[in-house]
């Protein structure tokens, strides 16, 4: 498995990554910010993300995820295997 994180936009993106396993995996937003994600087809959605807020990861995604607001944004991932 590769999990590449890469801080590609303007605006500061910093990903605080705990792996044990490939999934399922949880993200907490340590941060609010405006987050942005591209599938590899090209689709993307915004998401106006707040500090607290969390998603769960049962399953394979590939995607491109981007701080696309004017504020440094924070997320922890925590991976289990």
């Amino acid at each position: 498995m590769t999990h590449r994180v890469n801080d590609l936009g303007a605006t500061p993106f910093e990903v605080i990554d705990i792996e044990f396993l490939e999934r399922p995996y949880l993200i907490i937003a340590a941060t609010p910010m405006q987050l942005s994600m591209k599938s590899p087809d090209g689709a993307s959605m915004d998401h106006p993300i707040r500090a607290g807020d969390f998603h769960w990861i049962d399953r394979k995604v590939t995607h491109v995820l981007t701080n696309s607001g004017t504020e440094a944004g924070v997320i922890v991932e925590v991976e289990l295997k």
